[in-house]
């Protein structure tokens, strides 16, 4: 599950941060290939046994108490990964033509439609994405009993989409109205904050490693077997 959490942190590090060199988006990687990072990661969890244990531990938990939620997918990890994954897959489809991103935009300069539905398109993919991840990233963490950090991950998360939603529809007014200033500008700078905060968080979620719990263990278990017996 660490690798998992890592290719997702990692893609979307080169979904945020690129060069573009003679119009093209080429270092450190193309957005399109850092959402397929992110899928990859995805896929990675969803093939994780602890993932498969989160599932029948939400089973189990509605086999109990019928009414302690509605539905079971609310609480099924897989069920947000699943969409998580199909979502990154669109976003990488629509990051395509970033790839020439100068020629790109010089085009849809003169289709003002086009320009505000591809805003559209990019924050609803956003807000999709992180969504899906991070309500995925929750049920795995309850299904852990790790009740402390399911709490702090699912309050940054309403916050996170209060946030960027606010700022997406901020951003599409402006953008109709034919607003072009220095709120833009604050726009921009609050979205990418936004994204650096979901990385940030993206980065936390992911596993610590046990091996020194083991090499602990079996030293341990060495001493044990090498002590003198009464």
């Amino acid at each position: 599950m660490h690798e998992g959490f890592n290719r997702i942190f990692w893609g979307m590090i080169f979904v945020t941060f690129h060069i573009t060199i003679g119009g093209f988006e080429v270092l450190p990687l193309p957005s399109f290939v850092g959402f397929l990072m992110v899928r990859g990661g995805i896929l990675e969890i969803l093939r994780d046994p602890k993932t498969a244990q989160a599932q029948e531990v939400g089973q189990e938990a509605e086999a109990f108490d019928p009414n302690l939620v509605s539905s079971r997918r609310s609480k099924d990890a897989q069920h947000y990964l699943k969409r998580a994954s199909l979502i990154a897959l669109i976003s990488a489809i629509a990051a395509v033509p970033r790839v020439a991103a100068v020629q790109f935009n010089d085009f849809l300069s003169g289709w003002p439609l086009a320009s505000l539905f591809k805003l559209e398109l990019n924050s609803i993919l956003d807000l999709a994405l992180a969504y899906y991840v991070l309500s995925g990233a929750v049920c795995l963490l309850r299904a852990q009993g790790d009740s402390v950090r399911e709490a702090f991950y699912l309050k940054r998360l309403k916050t996170y989409l209060i946030l960027l939603v606010t700022a997406s529809v901020l951003g599409t007014i402006l953008m109709a109205l034919g607003v072009i200033s220095g709120w833009t500008v604050v726009l921009g700078m609050v979205v990418l904050a936004l994204r650096i905060w979901l990385i940030a968080m993206l980065h936390g979620l992911k596993p610590k490693t046990t091996m020194g719990k083991v090499l602990k263990t079996e030293l341990g278990d060495t001493e044990l077997e090498n002590s003198p017996q009464s």
